[in-house]
């Protein structure tokens, strides 16, 4: 079973140039705003945990094909009515509304453990077979990285606990 590892050391060990400079930007913001990574046995992934609840999984494989080479899933999208959040947040969100693979593919169930497929709902805009993790960001850029940070913070401020349909 691989060492479970410091996020920050699996990333300076893994990643290089922007990926690095805005991977480490992002624990650190992570850390500053009482979230918590904790790493899987897998040794190259961790939880993003808000007091015992796990709200996203970062992979940070350095790998040049998705979801290298670092990639941020979200758990939910419980971000509240979106009064007052910025028109760029929330399209950044709809632009990276996860659909699971199986659907795209042509699949008529969810290969991830929610059958037929979940129906998300960000900031008022419904997205249809989607899979346990709404959204994904793959090696996003510091201008992304802003936005995945409101979320994060509104996320922080609005999450009641998930009900599985």
């Amino acid at each position: 079973m691989p060492e479970t590892r410091e996020a920050e050391d699996a990333m300076r060990a893994l990643l290089k140039g922007a990926s690095l400079d805005n991977a480490l930007s992002f624990a650190a913001f992570l850390r500053a705003n009482g979230f918590t990574p904790k790493g899987h046995d897998s040794g190259d992934g961790w939880s993003v945990l808000r007091g015992e609840e796990s709200c996203a999984f970062v992979l940070v494989n350095g790998a040049a094909e998705m979801p290298g080479p670092w990639t941020i899933w979200f758990n939910f999208c419980d971000f509240g009515d979106g009064e007052g959040v910025k028109e760029k947040v929330k399209e950044t969100a709809w632009a990276h509304a996860n659909q699971c693979a199986h659907f795209a593919s042509g699949g008529r169930h969810c290969g991830c453990g929610d059958q037929p497929g979940r129906r998300e709902v960000i900031f008022g805009k419904a997205f249809e077979n989607r899979c346990h993790s709404p959204l994904d960001f793959t090696d996003p850029d510091a201008a992304t990285l802003e936005d995945i940070q409101v979320l994060f913070l509104l996320l922080a401020e609005n999450h009641q606990p998930r009900k599985r349909d």
